[in-house]
């Protein structure tokens, strides 16, 4: 296949990770905020994820759409950013030189790939690590709150974040899509 002249994402991604998923794995608390979780998810995810991302891989469920000469396969196993799911459209642009071809890429649910279990985690790690770039509201502290229990305050042993960050690397490793 002749090189694409370009790729752009047209939707998405889809979330890859749910805060439940980043709570379940103990690297949030339980009483951590939702919103705030999902948000540090995203973030992570951008970074690694799609045509902007580092991996050159689709990680979150996304629509891509290419520009190629008229001439030009399509063979579905050598579009750019695997994991690819399915077409949606392939129109010959109206003086038939070129063609647009768009598709469905990423992990997500049927008829997508489940996302890979080191994926998911080096993503929730990659969003501990950007949490704990922030201090909590009591400095460096940190707290959980168990009903019923008690609260547990703690605080990130000097380091933590920068093993978590290493860790995420190293699960990243083997998932980068070679140019």
């Amino acid at each position: 296949m002749a090189m694409p002249m370009g790729v752009i994402r047209i939707d998405g991604p889809a979330s890859a990770v749910t805060a439940a998923e980043a709570k379940a794995v103990k690297v949030f608390a339980s009483d951590d905020d939702d919103a705030y979780v999902s948000t540090l998810l995203d973030i992570a995810q951008s970074a690694i994820d799609g045509p902007n991302g580092t991996l050159r891989r689709a990680v979150g469920l996304q629509t891509l759409e290419m520009t190629l000469p008229a001439k030009c396969e399509i063979d579905t196993a050598k579009l750019p950013f695997p994991p690819y799911v399915d077409t949606i459209s392939d129109e010959l642009s109206e003086d038939g030189e070129t063609r647009t071809f768009r598709w469905r890429a990423g992990y997500g649910p049927a008829p997508a790939k489940p996302l890979p279990a080191a994926l998911r985690h080096a993503i929730i790690m990659m969003a501990g690590v950007l949490r704990d770039a922030v201090p909590a509201d009591e400095g460096d502290l940190k707290s959980e709150t168990i009903e019923g229990v008690g609260r547990w305050d703690y605080s990130l042993p000097d380091g933590a974040a920068q093993s978590m960050q290493k860790a995420a690397e190293s699960l990243l490793s083997g998932w980068q899509v070679m140019s």
